[in-house]
């Protein structure tokens, strides 16, 4: 399991740690990072009828945005870790906010495509939580993955607040005016928040969580001291059996999660219970996976990540028999597939912060990025459920492939989940203005 760093941390002469700051003001443009999600849920009946395509025409063109952000991923991790997050998230802000407020020009399903792919997707995928997830890494080593999780809750927070303000606006003054007003935001909220991102702690005189050792000063700001010097390169990365071993347990929980969460109205409504309902428990899985994302990203820094992962993967496989086998009256039944399923999805700050407990602080960008491209593949798991009902009439083959697939994540992670042998140390030098 990870080794758990040693590092003592004090407070900085002179003033608080900066890092502290940047985790309010991330937390901040992380909420208005989730206006993609937002305005994909509340204006997709809009823009179904606006562009004269079905459902399945538009949900397929907003699923595509899963494959881009994989493919875009390698491309911007490299430049987080050459230039730092504030470029690519000045980039994908100015993408993401003009691309909504052109979205009302568009008149056909192809222009659609071309703008949501080429502007707003790029924009959200690269300009937000993406490259938060790294200012996390850089910034933080003892409370990285309680961080990572205060930004996963952000999101969170960010579209309860988002979607009903759009939803009134877009009752009150048409969904066009609404989307141009959400791009408006974007552009004058966020804005001004990033330019207090720093690249890194030693850019000005500090250490990741504020602790020293020894002090640096402004003439430091260069040079990173020899805690990085045995970071893992990307192409060192990948040459490890730990690499492999997050790609499969991040696919597994992705996916599995994803699947069943996106279709967990049809699932309910199969089983006899109302639409309603399904929505009921949808609301209370978000509320529900919200507090536990806090907490096990405070605990996962006080603990083994490697442990806490493979429970996760449990608790998805319990989550999947249970939910094979649920009735309309069985409430009870549904509130424990809801905690144990919720569990498993706010793994995620601790899948995150393993990367840079087990491969360091200097690639995390480029690891992140091409770890993304790979956990595209779970892009099978929505089709599956889905054309499953419409061959048999019912989900048991899915959901217990689903528990059987956990199953297998949790026994890879436990037994076979160790940080790899690190590269020999050299001389490092790495950019942080």
């Amino acid at each position: 399991m990870a080794a758990r760093p040693t590092q003592t941390t004090i407070r900085v002469p002179g003033g608080h740690y900066y890092g502290w700051v940047i985790v309010v003001v991330g937390s901040v443009i992380n909420g208005f990072g989730s206006m993609n999600q937002a305005v994909s849920s509340v204006l997709f009946l809009p823009l179904t009828a606006q562009l004269g395509v079905g459902h399945g025409s538009l949900a397929f063109a907003l699923s595509l945005a899963r494959l881009e952000a994989g493919a875009i991923g390698p491309v911007a991790g490299w430049v987080l870790d050459r230039r730092g997050p504030r470029p690519l998230m000045i980039t994908g802000c100015l993408m993401g906010g003009v691309g909504l407020m052109l979205l009302p020009l568009v008149e056909s399903y192809l222009m659609f495509v071309l703008l949501y792919m080429g502007l707003i997707s790029v924009g959200f995928n690269i300009g937000f939580a993406f490259a938060l997830h790294q200012v996390a890494s850089v910034w933080f080593v003892r409370h990285r993955t309680k961080v990572l999780g205060i930004f996963s809750f952000s999101i969170r927070v960010g579209r309860a607040i988002l979607v009903p303000l759009l939803a009134l606006a877009t009752a009150r003054y048409g969904w066009q005016a609404a989307t141009v007003g959400a791009g408006l935001a974007v552009l004058v909220f966020v804005l001004p928040l990033i330019l207090l991102v720093k690249h890194s702690p030693e850019a000005i005189g500090q250490r990741p969580d504020g602790a020293m050792e020894p002090p640096l000063g402004a003439a430091d700001a260069p040079r990173v001291a020899s805690d990085i010097s045995g970071d893992f390169t990307l192409r060192e990365g990948m040459r490890t059996r730990t690499y492999w071993i997050i790609v499969f347990s991040t696919v597994v929980r992705t996916a599995l999660t994803g699947a069943v969460q996106g279709q967990l109205i049809p699932i309910v409504v199969a089983k006899g219970m109302s639409q309603a309902t399904g929505a009921g428990y949808l609301g209370l899985w978000a509320v529900v996976a919200s507090g536990m994302l806090l907490a096990v990203g405070y605990a996962a820094d006080r603990t083994s990540k490697v442990t806490l992962m493979a429970v996760g993967h449990v608790s998805s496989m319990c989550a999947m028999l249970l939910l094979m086998y649920v009735g309309p009256g069985d409430w009870a039944l549904m509130v424990l597939f809801i905690v144990l399923v919720a569990f498993q999805e706010s793994m995620a700050p601790a899948n995150l912060s393993i990367i840079g407990d087990m491969f360091g602080r200097s690639s995390f960008g480029r690891i992140n990025g091409m770890m993304n491209t790979f956990t595209t593949v779970g892009v099978i798991a929505p089709p599956f459920l889905g054309y499953s009902y419409d061959l048999y009439g019912n989900y048991t083959l899915p959901l217990a492939t689903f528990a059987a697939i956990a199953g297998v994540g949790a026994v890879i992670v436990l037994l076979f989940l160790r940080p790899p042998s690190r590269p020999a140390p050299v001389a490092t030098s790495v950019a942080v203005g």
